[in-house]
């Protein structure tokens, strides 16, 4: 858990930094309002830390009412735990076969690429695997090397690099539950 409140605490110095500009942030009675002064200089984040709290600040920032959220003091503490969590099947860098390289550069081409960090938000919905089996087989259409390229092995791209990835670990900002 010490890592988990390391990493709250950190985006709340983030908040904090980045609405310094007058905008402010006020939670009253919560666990956001008591943290968001600048952190501790004794706490160190890694990089997928960072990559956590980025992806964090780009989700508030372009879903503007799940920062409401952060002042209801149970949906931090599931927020915490959430992010204490392993963080499941992450997206990988290509793969070392021929084969199953080039299937995930087509893949990725096609535009098949979470946008934030590889991973998608929880509550995102995915084309299903056939719509992007056909997008992906259109952006092939025409090519030379399309031929080369096997529809399984686009299939295992498909579900590899886009379908199976663990979404971020905001689950408990992004559900309706008990809002």
């Amino acid at each position: 858990m010490r890592r988990s409140r390391d990493l709250l605490m950190g985006v709340s110095s983030w908040m904090a930094r980045s609405y310094a500009d007058g905008h402010g942030l006020v939670f009253p009675g919560s666990f956001a309002s008591a943290s968001l002064a600048l952190r501790p200089s004794g706490i160190e984040l890694s990089c997928r830390d960072r990559e956590t709290i980025q992806a964090l600040m780009e989700l508030l920032r372009t879903r503007p009412v799940l920062l409401g959220r952060l002042a209801i003091s149970k949906r931090c503490q599931r927020l915490a735990a959430d992010l204490h969590r392993p963080a499941g099947n992450l997206p990988e860098p290509y793969p070392l076969r021929r084969r199953a390289f080039d299937a995930s550069v087509v893949v990725r081409r096609a535009g098949l690429v979470h946008p934030i960090g590889g991973r998608p938000f929880p509550d995102d919905v995915l084309a299903s695997e056939a719509e992007l089996l056909d997008r992906v087989e259109g952006a092939l259409a025409g090519r030379a090397d399309a031929t080369a390229i096997d529809r399984t092995d686009l299939v295992d791209a498909i579900r590899r690099d886009y379908l199976t990835v663990a979404p971020w670990p905001f689950q408990a900002l992004t559900d309706t539950l008990g809002t």
